[in-house]
């Protein structure tokens, strides 16, 4: 499968920089400045080109509602310890809230 037509090519810019003694070229490090104007544009062409790929799918409707479906599912994470409290976080994909399980009592 070949590149889909119209894909916006993204600009390499090489930034040379040392993180914790290690050398490391970023070629894509321009995109993490959100409020420089070429990372906008390059933003907003992205989206339109995505925007003009999705509007074509014949089963763009079914997908729709299937994701919605899916950030609508319940779920919880595993317990984790913070100080004497255990506690799970559980609710819905897009919005989930923080529960205390219980507290903690240590062995003798």
């Amino acid at each position: 499968m070949g590149r889909p037509k119209g894909v916006i090519r993204t600009p390499r810019q090489i930034v040379r920089r040392v993180l914790h003694g290690c050398p490391i070229n970023d070629p894509y490090q321009w995109l993490e400045g959100d409020e420089l104007q070429e990372t906008r544009e390059w933003v907003r062409r992205q989206n339109q080109w995505t925007r003009s790929v999705l509007d074509s799918l014949p089963f763009q409707e079914q997908l729709r509602s299937r994701l919605y479906q899916l950030m609508e599912a319940e779920s919880r994470t595993l317990p984790v310890i913070r100080g004497q409290t255990l506690f799970y976080r559980k609710g819905k994909v897009m919005k989930s809230e923080i529960t205390k399980v219980g507290e903690l009592k240590r062995r003798e």
